[in-house]
């Protein structure tokens, strides 16, 4: 996977199944720009974690490590009983 997405060519691209792909460097490109701009606008609440989660596109399952990360802390907030809208803890925050 690519490291960063500054000085890449955008003509060698192709998008595959949703996904970009740089068929000369033979990398799949993952854009979370868009996807952490608007998590960053949300309050941090029960209600909104499923929100985020549910924003990444991933036909091939090549990111499901990190939304199963996800599913994890979704899971960690149910068990601790939450209110939909209420705000959640600061250690909950930064995971």
């Amino acid at each position: 996977m690519a490291g960063g997405l500054e000085g890449r060519d955008v003509n060698t691209e192709k998008k595959v199944l949703g996904t970009n792909w740089n068929y000369v460097t033979d990398e799949f490109l993952f854009k979370f720009q868009t996807n952490v701009e608007s998590a960053q606008g949300l309050m941090a609440t029960k209600r909104n974690v499923p929100r985020v989660i549910a924003s990444f596109y991933d036909t091939m399952s090549l990111i499901s490590p990190i939304i199963v990360q996800m599913k994890i802390l979704l899971q960690d907030i149910c068990k601790a009983d939450y209110h939909w809208d209420a705000e959640l803890d600061s250690e909950l925050k930064t995971r």
